[in-house]
């Protein structure tokens, strides 16, 4: 899967655990996007996200607002979204005040399961049209997989009315195969990597959607190489017996283990999805993550999109 490929789609889905860097990797990707031309958004749900912060940027609102030359983000509210979508039915704001603003009736909808996520995807079909790529900066993956199933659920149970076609329309542009693609961020770590293959089966069995990409993030560096490990390990009794290497030694061999559990964990992911559907990230060494270092990112993902077949 060519770079050009993989982004000249409608809509990319980033869904992960939570904490795994998807905003990270929505950032970019959507960088990468934007440089080859593309008018590219970059949505979130209803989050105090940190988007905005990658661009030295205020946080982003309803409206869509300009991230970097070409790329875009917005925050999507999912209460918002119901307002858009109910004044487009009625047409009326006054009826939609009196009548949905009532807090009862407010009540009933925030209870309501299924709203906020049908609101919510159905915005992002909405925005679809304005632009070349939408990238969704999904919820983490329970709430992602609700957000993603809630159009065939809805369209499904309604039998006539706008609500249905539009679920209908939803559904249809989740699983052409054309427009949409899924892809999973992940940590080498074993909740992640078990979570991210759940999903994985989840969606195929369920809702006939397949993962194309996983993104391990934050991957380790291999030291040195495979034959100086092997002298490490064979010297590491004589060095710990040094008081001046032993602090040496000790860290030499914590940053080993760790290495080889990401090792283990990322050959997990390999053979559930495949060598060349499994893109690595290196650990970014840094308290917080600017621009600098998503361009950076961005850089290493292309290199490696373009390295697929």
């Amino acid at each position: 899967m060519k770079s050009d490929l993989f982004l000249k789609k409608k809509l990319l889905v980033i869904t992960g655990k939570g904490g795994v860097g998807k905003s990270t990797i929505a950032a970019s990707l959507g960088l990468l996007a934007a440089s080859q031309g593309r008018k590219t958004l970059i949505a979130e749900i209803n989050t105090q996200g940190q988007m905005a912060g990658f661009f030295n940027k205020p946080p982003l609102k309803y409206s869509p607002s300009l991230l970097a030359p070409n790329l875009y983000g917005i925050n999507i509210f999912p209460k918002k979204s119901f307002e858009e979508y109910v004044l487009l039915q009625i047409r009326f704001r006054k009826l939609y005040s009196l009548v949905f603003e009532n807090r009862f009736v407010s009540y009933f909808i925030e209870a309501t399961p299924g709203l906020a996520e049908l609101m919510s995807i159905g915005k992002i079909y909405a925005l679809i049209k304005d632009y070349d790529l939408v990238i969704l900066d999904a919820p983490a993956t329970g709430h992602g997989f609700s957000l993603l199933q809630v159009p065939s659920v809805v369209a499904g149970a309604v039998r006539v009315g706008p609500l249905k076609s539009e679920s209908e329309k939803i559904e249809s542009l989740l699983k052409d195969a054309e427009k949409t693609t899924l892809i999973a961020v992940s940590l080498p770590e074993e909740m992640p990597v078990n979570e991210t293959c759940e999903m994985a089966q989840k969606t195929k069995s369920q809702l006939g959607l397949s993962i194309e990409a996983v993104i391990i993030n934050q991957v380790f560096p291999e030291p040195m190489p495979p034959r100086e490990i092997a002298l490490f390990q064979r010297s590491k009794k004589q060095l710990e017996s040094d008081p001046d290497l032993r602090p040496l030694a000790t860290c030499m061999e914590a940053y080993l283990n760790r290495y080889f559990l990401q090792q283990d964990h990322i050959q997990t992911l390999v053979t559930t999805f495949g060598e060349k559907r499994c893109l690595k990230i290196p650990y970014q060494f840094n308290d917080q993550l600017k621009k600098g270092d998503v361009e950076r990112i961005s850089a290493l993902l292309h290199s490696q999109l373009e390295a697929m077949d």
